[in-house]
């Protein structure tokens, strides 16, 4: 084989190489509910949140958003977003990931 043939087997190669990356490494698949918050920047209501909803903010598991859920409904409603640091398991740094991705309704009532 000459040098031609040498450099277009490599060229073959490499991209094979780089499609089984991408394949893979799922490059393009769907995005999560959490993922899909993250990325679009959406804001979520943390008095009116559904478990699901609450499970999508960073940070934020099952055992979690079944605690902001339980003191919500045992404390009343979230009066400003730094509220959530009340629920057990929700300190400053917690609160750091969330605060641009959670807001409190003005209409929420207690």
């Amino acid at each position: 084989m000459n040098e031609k043939g040498y450099l277009y087997l490599s060229i073959i190669i490499m991209l094979a190489a780089l499609s089984i990356y991408i394949y893979k490494a799922e490059v393009f698949k769907p995005q999560t509910a959490a993922e899909e918050v993250i990325s679009e920047k959406m804001s979520i209501d943390i008095n009116n949140a559904d478990k699901s909803e609450l499970t999508a903010l960073p940070g934020i598991g099952t055992a979690l958003a079944e605690a902001i859920i339980a003191h919500r409904d045992s404390a009343g409603s979230f009066h400003k977003k730094e509220d959530i640091m009340e629920v057990s398991g929700i300190k400053q740094g917690k609160y750091s990931q969330l605060k641009d991705y959670i807001y409190v309704n003005e209409n929420s009532e207690d």
